[in-house]
């Protein structure tokens, strides 16, 4: 299998040098498995061993720790380095610049704390956590996932002892809390007990006194209701929105390369489903994975070789993601697209069926195109 001879003063110092230089990570990583390979195959033992003890450390640090549910273990699931994840260019030039600044070690202490607490807020589904992982992948720290409702507790002083275990594990982590509004709210809530100001005075203290090698990130969708105090001990605020119009199709690009099912959209297609997703309030990154997994599961289902537009739309119609109202309005504003909906649905289905589906008289269902 493995033919060629290796040449190890010239032409391998060569390869290596390039990819070296080409920066592809992943090309040098399978470049050095095939040399280890090569390596056993000529007997050249001592090379195949220290290249195989050089990947497995590789490999091995390479691996970021997600720890769900984190009071104290939970199950942790590796990030492995080949794993894709995205979020808007906006989003990955500023947290890409936070993790440079961290991971630059000629930063002072006082300096780096300054950017190790970043607060994330935004409507649900815009990919908060998906910053937690990219910023974990990205310096190589294992994440802690910490879900406010399994660190709350009815009992007195249970939570202040969830919250201590959350922080206080040893070494460099980052640990991320969603649903922070749940127990950061304001001091001065009216409905409030003395076990939340107990609670919120913790976790000032605790921001305080955070090293560098933590990096707490919070998320919340209701930035308004945290407590002043608390806010202010996270200089870095972004908000995580929709997703702009290039936004949405760039992300729809991604999953369609990402999909194992092939998706065969043409430069109309891809501009038709956006407008569908937007006319459909579509526009997070969950919203339309959402769509794309639900159109991957149907191919998946009906042995599809391929994904096409009007699956697309047929899985929408079906998972209730275009529903009657949307229809009817798009028949009065948006004719043209009603149009293009209405063709797309009867490739597959006649009126009375859409109409079924929708809840509707199949007589509200204009220019159906397959009356049968």
């Amino acid at each position: 299998m493995h033919t060629t001879k290796l040449n190890m003063n010239s032409d391998l110092l060569v390869e290596l040098a390039q990819l070296g230089l080409d920066g592809d990570k992943n090309k040098l990583i399978n470049y050095l498995k095939n040399l280890a390979a090569r390596s056993a195959d000529e007997r050249k033992l001592t090379l195949y061993k220290k290249i195989s003890e050089l990947l497995e450390d590789y490999e091995s640090s390479s691996k970021v720790q997600w720890q769900v549910s984190g009071l104290p273990t939970g199950q942790v699931i590796p990030i492995r380095g080949e794993d894709k994840l995205w979020f808007p260019k906006r989003l990955e030039d500023r947290i890409g610049l936070v993790s440079r600044l961290l991971a630059d070690q000629t930063l002072p202490e006082d300096i780096k704390v300054k950017f190790n607490r970043i607060l994330l807020h935004g409507v649900p589904g815009t990919g908060k956590t998906t910053i937690g992982l990219y910023l974990a992948k990205k310096m190589g720290y294992p994440i802690k996932y910490v879900k406010v409702s399994d660190v709350i507790s009815y009992k007195f002083g249970e939570t202040l002892k969830n919250i201590s275990e959350v922080f206080n594990d040893g070494g460099s982590s980052i640990i991320f809390i969603d649903e922070f509004d749940a127990f950061a709210k304001s001091r001065f809530d009216s409905n409030d007990v003395g076990e939340l100001k107990r609670i919120v005075n913790s976790l000032i203290q605790t921001l305080d006194m955070l090293p560098s090698n933590k990096i707490v990130i919070v998320a919340t969708n209701l930035v308004e209701t945290i407590d002043p105090a608390i806010a202010r001990r996270f200089p870095i605020k972004v908000h995580v929105g929709k997703l702009n119009k290039s936004e949405r199709m760039d992300f729809i690009n991604f999953l369609v390369k990402q999909s194992y099912i092939p998706i065969k959209l043409s430069k109309k297609d891809l501009e038709l489903f956006d407008a569908i997703l937007r006319e459909s309030d579509l526009k997070t990154v969950d919203a339309i994975k959402g769509v794309i997994d639900s159109s991957i599961v149907s191919a998946h289902v009906e042995k599809a070789e391929s994904i096409y537009m009007q699956n697309i739309a047929i899985s929408m119609l079906n998972n209730g993601l275009i529903d009657s109202d949307t229809l009817k309005r798009l028949g009065s504003e948006k004719p043209d697209l009603y149009a293009k909906l209405i063709k797309l649905f009867s490739i597959q289905y006649t009126k009375t069926d859409v109409a079924e589906i929708l809840g509707m008289h199949r007589n509200s269902l204009l220019n159906y195109g397959k009356e049968i």
